[in-house]
C-alpha cells in the first residue's frame, strides 16, 4: 500500500478460482477515503502468475515495486519450486514495467534445500539494500550493493527469522518492515490456526529477537484472524497508523479471503473500524 498526494494505492493478490486450475494475478485499486474503491484492475499476469506484492518504495527518482512469479504445480493451488522473486519500477503508481527477476537460481542459502523464493519485502539502506524473503517456512535475507541490479544471500547459514522465533516453533511469512528511530520493527504472519500478526524488533537487519504477538483482535468477517500487514503512517491524515491487512475465511476452495483495514496510536495495539 502508498499513500501519495492525498490517494491509497492498495496493491494486492487476486485469486482467480472459477476456472479449472486456480489462477494468481496482481491487482490494483484506489481510494481517497478507504470507504469507496475504483474497481480492480490487473497489473500483471501471464504464466508467470505474478502476484504477492511486498511492498512500494521510491529508488533513484522511480517507484519500485516487489513482487514474485507463483507458477502453480499440476493439480495444486500452491507454486511450485520455480516460484522466484521481481522488481518492478513505474513513474506514476499506474504503469509498471515488466517485472525482472532479482535470483534466477533462486535460494542459495543452506539453511534448507529449498530453491523456491516468495514474500518479498526490500528495505533500502544507504547505498544498500535488503529484501526478505520466505523459503520452507522460514526468512531468508538477500543483500544488494549495487543499486538493486544483482542480489546475493547475506545469510547462508541461518534464516533471519524462523521457528526458532516464533512462539510454539511455527513457520512464518509476510514480513513488513519499518524504521522506527534507531531500530527497524518486522512485523509478520505465523503459519499457525488461527492467525495472528507478530512483531520483532532490531538494530540490525541480520539479527532479530524472539517474535511477539500483537493485539489484534480478528474481525468477525475474517473468521481465520489477521494476516499480511501492510502498515503506512498516517499520523498527519487521520492521527494513526493504518494498516492493510489480508484474511480467509472458511470455504471450499482454500482461497476465500478478503482485505481489511485498521488503525493504531502505537504500533501495538490495533483496532478495525
Amino acid at each position: 500500500a502508498v499513500y501519495h498526494e492525498g490517494v491509497f494505492y492498495l496493491y494486492y493478490t487476486h485469486v482467480d478460482v472459477r476456472c479449472d486450475d486456480v489462477t494468481s494475478t496482481l491487482h490494483m485499486c484506489m481510494s481517497a477515503d478507504l470507504v469507496n474503491w475504483t474497481p480492480t484492475r490487473e497489473l500483471f499476469g501471464g504464466p508467470e502468475s505474478f502476484c504477492a506484492p511486498g511492498n512500494v518504495f521510491r529508488h533513484h527518482g522511480k517507484w519500485v515495486m516487489s513482487l514474485q512469479s507463483y507458477p502453480m504445480v499440476p493439480g495444486r493451488n500452491w507454486g511450485g519450486e520455480d516460484s522466484r522473486l521481481y522488481l518492478s519500477e513505474s513513474d506514476d503508481l499506474l504503469n509498471w514495467s515488466t517485472p525482472r527477476v532479482m535470483a534466477a537460481e533462486g535460494a542459495q542459502h543452506k539453511f534448507n534445500e529449498s530453491r523456491r523464493q516468495i514474500d518479498p519485502y526490500v528495505v533500502v539502506e544507504g547505498d544498500r539494500a535488503w529484501c526478505f524473503y520466505k523459503s520452507e517456512g522460514e526468512l531468508g535475507l538477500l543483500l544488494s550493493e549495487d543499486g538493486l541490479a544483482t542480489w546475493s544471500e547475506a545469510l547462508i547459514d541461518r534464516p533471519a527469522v524462523g521457528r526458532g522465533h516464533m512462539p510454539g516453533n511455527v513457520t512464518v511469512e509476510n514480513p513488513y518492515v519499518l524504521r522506527m528511530g534507531d531500530e527497524w520493527w518486522m512485523f509478520l504472519s505465523p503459519c499457525s490456526e488461527p492467525r495472528a500478526l507478530g512483531l520483532t524488533k532490531s538494530k540490525t537487519m541480520t539479527d532479530w529477537p524472539p517474535v511477539e504477538y500483537l493485539n489484534f483482535p480478528p474481525p468477525a468477517w475474517g473468521t481465520k484472524g489477521p494476516t499480511a500487514p501492510a502498515i503506512l503512517d498516517t499520523r498527519d491524515v487521520c492521527g494513526k497508523w493504518t494498516m492493510f491487512f489480508h484474511s480467509e475465511q472458511y470455504g471450499t476452495s482454500g482461497h476465500e479471503a478478503a482485505m481489511g483495514v485498521a488503525f493504531s496510536d502505537d504500533l501495538l495495539n490495533w483496532d478495525c473500524p
